[in-house]
């Protein structure tokens, strides 16, 4: 097989063509490999924690460790300093997200859903909390999915230079957007920045354009256990909403219970999780669509919008590169300023694999050996 630098590929079998695909395959080669002869079998063993498979890799026992969510970091030192075993770190093609109930008041409300974005400060989690193991996103489609990508997208949290707000800076706006659209908070008080002890001085509870209060809601997101980075954001999501008024509990809780509160039941207020995309962005639709808003399907959030529902549509029946690049780049400008998500974070995909038994034909990929269809069993076996 063969992978030239334009992006075209060509495929032998037995020394005869037999596929040629993404253009003309002329020029430069990038990659060159040979597929076969192949194993009879593989054998997967499943281990209780990465420690336990680190430790049966590192025995040899196994060749590869398959993890959705990558390598712990925390354990890739521990693989470096053997000769016989390799790490690698690739950009991943997905993101962790914050979801809103769009069913149910104020989180039906764009502003309110706007306001929230830019108390969120996911640059001082991912560089200062996190000491940049995460990076932050404001896309629906990642950064590293370079086509189908576009920054063209409103970043709220961030100013027009591109840096991120100060904190007092995210209260004001936060205040403006929601002011802008009714709100107003209890006894006239609103939050404030208190500049001598750089702090936020919190006001009233947030009162809706209605005039109720806001009422208390839950944030559910994944426990420590599972992934202790969305539940660092998630306290912080928590500190931030109820310093201005807007009363959040963070429920630290197990990936199954939310999955079923969310997608299956469908009572929850917000809830954070995370989505592996294929390449081809017209995933936004099976997402956000009005008519996969039922029981068990994938708009939990209940998210309608006619606009954004006749592009979905378009996405699905688009015929050229052109015209679907076109599409996606309006769809992420729409979903970036409505907001059913807010698209937080994600971090790059650490891999190992015994290199003194295997070898890949290329360790360099959008998503890690693991997502490449078929790749994990394309080796040269030593």
């Amino acid at each position: 097989m063969i992978e030239y630098k334009n992006g075209a590929y060509k495929e032998f079998k037995e020394g005869v063509y037999e596929f040629v695909g993404y253009g003309e395959p002329t020029g430069d080669v990038d990659k060159e490999w040979e597929v076969g002869p192949f194993a009879s079998s593989a054998i997967y063993t499943l281990y209780g924690t990465q420690d336990a498979a680190v430790l049966a890799l590192k025995a040899g026992e196994i060749d590869f460790v398959l993890n959705p969510l990558g390598l712990q970091r925390g354990l890739k030192a521990q693989i470096e300093e053997d000769p016989n075993l390799a790490v690698i770190e690739n950009n991943t093609n997905g993101f962790r997200y914050l979801g809103f109930n769009c069913r149910k008041p104020p989180m039906n409300d764009k502003a309110f859903r706007q306001a929230v974005a830019v108390l969120i400060d996911k640059e001082f989690v991912t560089k200062t909390i996190l000491q940049g193991v995460a990076f932050p996103l404001y896309s629906f489609v990642p950064k590293g999915n370079a086509f189908w990508y576009t920054d063209d997208v409103p970043k709220w949290g961030l100013k027009e230079d591109g840096t991120p707000m100060t904190r007092e800076e995210r209260v004001n706006k936060a205040i403006e957007i929601l002011e802008a659209a009714g709100y107003t908070w209890e006894n006239g008080q609103k939050p404030a920045w208190d500049a001598a002890n750089r702090q936020v001085t919190p006001g009233g509870r947030l009162i809706m354009p209605d005039g109720t209060p806001v009422p208390e809601m839950e944030l559910l997101a994944p426990s420590p256990g599972y992934d202790p980075l969305r539940s660092t954001f998630a306290i912080w999501i928590e500190q931030w909403l109820n310093e201005f008024g807007i009363p959040v509990k963070a429920n630290l809780t197990g990936f199954n219970i939310i999955v079923t509160k969310v997608f299956d039941e469908q009572d929850f207020d917000m809830w954070m999780l995370g989505w592996s995309l294929s390449i081809f962005p017209d995933y936004v639709r099976d997402f956000f669509h009005s008519e996969r808003a039922g029981i068990g399907d994938n708009n939990a959030g209940g998210y309608s919008n006619p606009e954004f529902d006749a592009l979905a549509d378009q996405i699905k029946s688009c015929d050229t590169l052109e015209s679907c690049k076109a599409i996606a780049d309006q769809i992420q400008k729409i979903l970036a300023d409505e907001l059913p998500y807010i698209v937080l974070f994600d971090t790059g995909i650490v891999e190992a694999y015994r290199a003194a038994a295997v070898e890949y034909p290329y360790t360099d990929t959008l998503g890690g050996l693991q997502f490449v269809q078929g790749l994990p069993a394309t080796v040269v076996i030593k």
